[in-house]
């Protein structure tokens, strides 16, 4: 809601009264705005919305994680994959995020998404990764951890497992 507030008081700052086409730099509020609508968008018309991802995308403490697995969906999507989302009601197993499919070859990778929390203090992703290793995959696993974190003060040798 921050990002679509200052959007919104952006473009409504940018506008003039003229019928003419307008342009203004792009700001990083504005950016992401944009990129987090057309991934839900990109959702929404390529497979059923879950409700849950909605709710987490809702949370403030969910939000980092959720938005990236918005990304990393809309990119299987913009790369022709169909999608499938896992069942997360279903408690009786863990599961990865969704399953991407190939159109091609109809080849089937079970993905899972996993997202550093801001402030943390070292880049390390042994968690994230044990963690996503750990979830039942019924096909071929691909794992996508997402590195941007900021107050990164950590070696970049400290970065290897």
């Amino acid at each position: 809601m921050q990002w679509r507030q200052m959007s919104y008081a952006y473009m409504k700052a940018n506008q003039s009264g003229e019928t003419q086409i307008k342009t203004a730099p792009m700001t990083g509020a504005l950016k992401a705005y944009i990129n987090l609508s057309y991934n839900l968008y990109l959702l929404a018309h390529n497979v059923k919305l879950q409700s849950r991802l909605i709710k987490r995308l809702k949370d403030k403490n969910l939000f980092n994680g959720a938005k990236y697995e918005t990304y990393v969906a809309a990119e299987f999507i913009k790369a022709g994959f169909s999608i499938e989302m896992e069942n997360e009601a279903d408690g009786q197993t863990t599961h990865c995020e969704f399953t991407a499919a190939a159109h091609d070859s109809g080849k089937k990778y079970s993905v899972e998404a996993k997202a550093r929390q801001p402030n943390k203090e070292t880049v390390g992703i042994v968690t994230q990764l044990s963690n996503a290793l750990s979830k039942k995959a019924e096909h071929e696993r691909v794992v996508f951890i997402d590195m941007n974190i900021q107050n990164f003060t950590s070696r970049v040798d400290e970065i290897m497992v």
